[in-house]
């Protein structure tokens, strides 16, 4: 599930907008799995699509 936080009022004549990307799953590992560690890079991975595939390289190239 995805879950998207917007925009609120700002005194600037500029567009901000928040991005609160929440990505979960339910699983059950045991402990000192490798797989544990392995699922939270694949939800690292979904996380980072969804932000990157959110901003534009023009706002990317404003923190570098």
């Amino acid at each position: 599930m995805l879950s998207f936080q917007t925009m609120e009022q700002v005194a600037q004549p500029a567009t901000r907008v928040i991005l609160d990307i929440d990505v979960y799953a339910q699983r059950v590992f045991g402990g000192g799995s490798p797989d544990l560690w392995f699922f939270l890079d694949r939800l690292r991975e979904v996380k980072n699509a969804v932000f990157f595939s959110s901003v534009t390289e023009r706002t990317l190239e404003a923190y570098e």
